[in-house]
This record gives C-alpha cells, sequence and structure tokens, in this order.
C-alpha cells in the first residue's frame, strides 16, 4: 500500500471526539444517503466543514465523494464497530496500515521497554526528517494531524508533556517488530508495479499507441501553427533550486499585504487599532519597517520613540508590553510568536485583539508553558461557545501548543536568539527551532517585530560573515 502522508483530521473540535465524530458521520452517511451539498450542509451545521480538508478527512474514514457520499468497504466496516472500543481499535488499525513505516517508526521509538522513549512531537518529527527514515517525507503539519489521530484511537496518550504508548499502541508492538523494513518497501515497490501494469491501457494487436496531444500540437497537426526550433544539446543535470533569499522572501510577506491588505479603511491598507482606541499604525507601514532594518534596509518612515508614539504601539500590536519581556521571555516569545500567525493573514489580523485578551485573562499561554493540555483550556472555554470567530482564530492554538513544547524542550534557545547574531541566522534559527521549519512568512514577522521592540539586537549585514 502507498504511504499516506496526508491525514487532515476535523476541524473546530477537540481530538477526544474525533472517533465519536468519525462514527457519527459515517452512520449519518448510511442512514441518509445525503448528496455532496446536503452532507456539507450537514457538517457546516456541526461546525465541520473545511474546505481544504474535509474531503481528505472523509476519504480517510473511508467515504468516497464520486459523485456523492458513499461508504467505501473500509467506511462499511467502521460502520459495524458498534463501541468506543472497537470504533478506537478499527480507526488505529487503519492509520497504522496507511503508513506503516511511519507507524513502526513513531511508536516503536516511543517503547521505553525497548531502548525507547517518551518524545516530544518535533522529536519524533526530526527522526522522522533525517536520513535514518526511510520512508516518504511527511511534513511537521501532516505529522501534528497524524499523532492526533493516534492521540483519539489510543495508539499514543500524553504523559506530562511529551508522548508515550497507549493501550492500542502498546498491544500493536509485537505486530509492528515482526515487520522487517525491508520488507515493507519490497511490498510497496511491488505492489506499485502492479499498479501500474493494471492501469496501462491494453492495445489490440497491430495498434500504435496514440499520445494525448493539446490544442497547440494539433494546431502543429494540421499546418496552422508554428513551432520554435529546438537546440538539442548534451548539457549537465540542472543543480537544485536554491530556496529564496531573504529580501526575496521580505518582498513576498508585503506584496500579501498589498494585495490582500486593503481595506475600505483607508489608503494605508490594513489598520491595528487597539480596543482603547487611538494609536493605530498601519500594518503595512510597520511591517514595512520592520522588515526594513531586518534587512539593513533604512525605512525614513519608521516611527521612533520620538514621535511620541508607546513602543507598544509601535508595533501594531494590542497588549504588548516590552517591559514585561525580561520577566518571563519564554512566555514573551510564546505569545508573540502566536501572533505572529495571524498578522500574517491579513483577514484576520485586525479581529485578533478581543480573542488575544480573553486568552491573556485566560492565562492560555503560562498554562501551555506549565504543560497544560489544549483539550483541557478549550475545555475550560466550553470551546468558546461555539463563536465562530473565536473557533476560527483558535486553529492557531494548535501550532501554540508545539511553540510551547519547544521553548520547554530547548530553552537555550532564547539567548541565541538574543545574542547579536545576523538577522538571516537568528531568522534560520527561529524557523527550525521554533516554528518547525514551516511559516516562513511569521518566522520573519517575528524577528522583525523584536528588533523593532529593540529586545533583541542584531550584528549589521556588514559584519556578517
Amino acid at each position: 500500500m502507498a504511504q499516506q502522508v496526508e491525514f487532515p483530521g476535523f476541524v473546530n473540535s477537540s481530538v477526544g471526539t474525533w472517533v465519536d465524530l468519525a462514527h457519527g458521520l459515517v452512520t449519518y452517511i448510511h442512514e441518509e444517503s445525503p448528496d455532496r451539498k446536503t452532507l456539507r450542509e450537514w457538517m457546516r451545521e456541526k461546525t465541520l466543514w473545511d474546505r481544504e480538508t474535509a474531503p481528505g478527512t472523509l476519504a480517510l474514514l473511508g467515504v468516497s465523494m464520486s459523485p456523492d457520499p458513499v461508504l467505501q468497504p473500509d467506511g462499511r466496516a467502521f460502520l459495524e464497530c458498534s463501541d468506543a472500543e472497537g470504533q478506537k481499535a478499527f480507526l488505529f488499525s487503519r492509520f497504522r496500515g496507511m503508513n506503516l513505516l511511519l507507524a513502526k517508526y513513531a511508536l516503536e521509538a516511543l517503547d521505553s521497554e525497548s531502548g525507547g522513549r517518551l518524545h516530544s512531537t518535533h522529536e519524533l518529527f526530526r527522526m522522522l526528517d533525517s536520513y535514518v527514515y526511510p520512508g516518504e517525507r511527511i511534513s511537521l503539519r501532516s505529522f501534528e494531524d497524524w499523532i492526533r489521530w493516534m492521540t483519539a484511537s489510543e495508539g499514543i496518550r500524553q504523559i506530562g508533556i511529551r508522548w508515550g504508548l497507549g493501550t492500542q499502541g502498546q498491544a500493536s508492538l509485537k505486530w509492528l517488530q515482526g515487520h522487517d523494513v525491508e520488507e515493507i518497501l519490497e511490498e510497496e515497490a511491488e505492489e506499485a508495479r502492479e499498479l501500474e501494469a493494471e492501469e496501462a491501457p491494453v492495445l489490440e494487436e497491430g495498434t500504435t499507441p496514440r499520445l494525448p496531444v493539446d490544442e497547440g500540437e494539433s494546431a502543429l497537426a494540421d499546418g496552422t501553427g508554428e513551432r520554435e526550433a529546438v537546440v538539442d544539446l548534451d548539457l549537465p543535470d540542472m543543480p537544485p533550486a536554491p530556496s529564496a533569499p531573504d529580501g526575496e522572501l521580505a518582498d513576498a510577506y508585503l506584496k500579501v499585504l498589498e494585495a490582500e491588505g486593503a481595506s475600505a479603511e483607508g489608503p494605508d491598507g490594513l489598520r491595528l487599532v487597539s480596543p482603547e482606541g487611538g494609536g493605530a499604525v498601519g500594518a503595512k507601514e510597520s511591517l514595512q519597517a520592520g522588515v526594513g532594518r531586518l534587512f539593513g534596509e533604512h525605512e525614513k518612515s519608521s516611527p521612533s520613540p520620538d514621535d511620541g508614539v508607546p513602543r507598544e504601539r509601535q508595533s501594531g500590536l494590542h497588549g504588548v508590553d516590552p517591559s514585561a519581556y525580561p520577566a518571563d521571555r519564554a512566555l514573551f516569545v510564546l505569545r508573540m510568536a502566536t501572533i505572529a500567525l495571524w498578522m500574517a493573514d491579513p483577514a484576520r489580523a485586525p479581529r485578533h485583539a478581543d480573542f488575544l485578551m480573553h486568552l491573556d485573562d485566560a492565562r492560555l499561554f503560562s498554562r501551555l508553558l506549565e504543560g497544560e493540555s489544549l483539550d483541557s483550556f478549550l475545555r475550560d472555554q466550553g470551546h468558546f461557545k461555539g463563536q465562530a470567530l473565536a473557533i476560527h482564530l483558535s486553529a492557531a492554538l494548535v501550532h501554540a501548543l508545539a511553540f510551547a513544547r519547544r521553548l520547554q524542550d530547548n530553552p537555550s534557545m532564547l539567548d541565541r536568539w538574543e545574542n547579536p547574531i545576523s538577522p538571516r541566522q537568528r531568522l534560520a534559527s527561529i524557523r527550525g527551532e521554533l516554528y518547525g521549519g514551516t511559516f516562513e512568512l511569521e518566522a520573519l514577522w517575528l524577528v522583525a517585530e523584536m528588533e523593532r521592540l529593540k529586545l533583541w539586537k542584531s550584528r549589521s549585514s556588514g559584519s556578517e560573515a
């Protein structure tokens, strides 16, 4: 079986409810036989519909959407699981089988009785992203989704701030250990060859395969088009494509704001205003100034402390008090890293202030750093009582939990970021160690703002090695 590397789950819901939601979904499809639109509306009423992830979630549960929702054999087998334990066992077995290599490496790494130990999500992901792992590469976001499904089905469980084996994972160890890695890879290769042979067209004897042509090729065939001359050169292989230079990254970020941040609130585009009123700072201006400083470019329009605008307002953020940084650096950085997720999305940026105040009142960021689970916090909040905006913004909290764990696991990061290193070095470190190799625009924003608030100092670009 091909290695599955995408595992989208249910949006706007806690992991502890996923098994019930999944079984309720296949039961509804079986009993009501809805068409695509009806199913979509049913999921939307339960705040489970997401255009990008819902089709993938349905496919994982054995639901075909072509042309209308139909339970495939796996979906029908899941439907027949009448109790919660049977449903969890089925889902664990299904997700284990979707990517056997992933399950083998991750679960055996958590086996403390055979040389394994408790791991954080990031520690497990580092192993899967290294040369040691022979399977197909999986993104951090998809791996976090897989972790959630494994948690829901009791394949793994949270122990303190790390992961250990759950009841299903523990019971599955001997079965996993009986599968040799080389044999798994050979079987997958054989299945791929068989599938390729099945999909190959069968030609009648004496016929010649006809290659598909596009409209341009058809025009050439009937003499109405012109073909550009082709020179056949013996060229060396192309080198790997380089990553985008920092300057291009900054430009890309500003283009997002210029393209999507314009609103009826004024020619400056997106504007961020604190609930107390006054002191509005154009987000585009703020980012231009911060990014300009990050890459050593002088920006005449940058506000300065002498402009009469408080430092926390210069960042365009509500409730950012630089004086709080020395007292609890991890808390300050965690909060800023989470704000960055909203700031990188122009549709969410101007609407997060009240939600952030609510999170501060509930001590969310402190509780995450103290090791509390996000599920516990969401239960305390009644999952924000179904408020659509709060639920929409709360999607970032899953990543905030990951950031908190990384800050706990590696507190020395904060010392390195405070040192006068080059902006590019700091950006690379934050992307890799705090954001898990993802969120490049958000990492750029965080570095720019921390330097803007004069909390981190950088060597000038001229002194960079």
